[in-house]
């Protein structure tokens, strides 16, 4: 994200293109369930198309005048956000080792972005990075309720749309058409990752997995995915491993294996034993 920013490519024209892309891609993977849509899936799909597009127009607004660490880790607290959705809005009561693993993710990824050796202060961008990550929450709690029972196909065509008309419109009548002096090799590639990667793969891949799993669950292991990028980046030859990725990444790993443990049912076993025993 912050390679497309410093590519001097705006908020709107950089959503636009990246839903354009994610758009096409949809079509050309699952056009034939796309045109079955009824009217209930396109205004249930909608909603999440447009709560997602809020998070990601308001987050690239915020990088730009924020650092990676700071927006990373601001913007990872969307975890904190889906239980308070889900709680309120649903009506779901939220599990003990999950808000436990909450506070352990967000310890693992302060150090694992080096956001405790911040020293400047809160400033127009992080409020902007903690405005989009509210969004996020609340896309993942819509996505692991209200959206559940759609087709993922849909439901990922409509995220592509959204962001391609929301920045489109954004970049017509808020940046009035203004292109700049776009550093072509940076844009192409960001653009490209954003679109086919990260909206794609990994939102179409997150769609469908979230059918399957509670969504305070899901935003834990979607957490892993700092992780997961600064391994590849220390692969690829970008970073080098030090002890913020070593402690970051292991306090990360038990956050991600405190939330998948099934307490209830250790609590549920027990009990069956002690009913035995009498």
């Amino acid at each position: 994200m912050k390679l497309a920013t410093t590519a001097n490519l705006s908020t709107g024209l950089l959503n636009a293109i990246r839903g354009f892309i994610f758009t096409l891609l949809s079509l050309a993977f699952f056009g034939k369930r796309i045109i079955r849509m009824t009217k209930k899936e396109f205004k249930l799909a909608l909603i999440a198309g447009l709560i997602n597009t809020c998070g990601f127009i308001i987050q690239t607004l915020g990088i730009a005048s924020t650092t990676p660490a700071k927006c990373g880790f601001i913007t990872a607290t969307y975890i904190i956000f889906i239980p308070i959705f889900v709680f309120f809005v649903y009506r779901q009561k939220i599990k003990i080792n999950h808000l436990i693993s909450i506070v352990f993710a967000l310890i693992g990824m302060a150090i694992l972005t080096g956001i405790y050796r911040e020293q400047s202060q809160f400033n127009y961008g992080d409020l902007l990075s903690l405005i989009s990550a509210m969004f996020f929450g609340l896309s993942i709690a819509y996505l692991g309720n209200t959206a559940k029972g759609i087709d993922f196909s849909i439901v990922a065509f409509m995220l592509g749309i959204s962001l391609m008309v929301v920045g489109t419109i954004w970049w017509l009548l808020i940046e009035k058409a203004q292109v700049g002096q776009i550093v072509v090799r940076e844009a192409i590639i960001s653009v490209l990752y954003l679109s086919i990667v990260t909206s794609f793969l990994c939102q179409t891949i997150q769609i469908y997995a979230q059918k399957y799993t509670k969504a305070v669950l899901a935003g834990i292991i979607l957490m892993l995915e700092g992780l997961f990028a600064m391994i590849f980046s220390i692969l690829l030859g970008y970073d080098e491993l030090t002890y913020d990725l070593l402690i970051g990444g292991a306090i990360m790993m038990v956050a991600f294996i405190l939330a998948v443990i099934n307490f209830d049912h250790r609590k549920k076993r027990n009990g069956r034993e002690e009913v035995i025993k009498t």
